[in-house]
């Protein structure tokens, strides 16, 4: 069974976003915003996998493996609604 599987409601509520924004195009405050988090994702996970390499604190090892997973997660998500 699927982790992300969406009640009657939301899949409705879903259904009425896309609906609705169909044919809506971002303005340029927008589509900047989610460029400028785009690029910000990219460089911490470049910042975060430089000093996974250089660390020697296995502790801060484990506070860079988390903010790499978070990081790239986010711009995963980024990519995504981006392109």
């Amino acid at each position: 069974m699927e982790t992300n599987t969406f009640s009657e409601t939301e899949k409705e509520v879903l259904g009425q976003i896309k609906e609705h924004q169909q044919n809506k195009m971002l303005n340029a405050s927008e589509l900047g915003d989610l460029f400028s988090n785009y690029l910000g994702d990219s460089l911490f996970s470049c910042v975060f996998e430089h000093h996974l390499q250089v660390v020697e604190d296995d502790e801060i090892k484990d506070f860079l493996k988390f903010a790499l997973d978070n990081s790239q997660k986010k711009f995963k998500d980024n990519k995504r609604n981006l392109f």
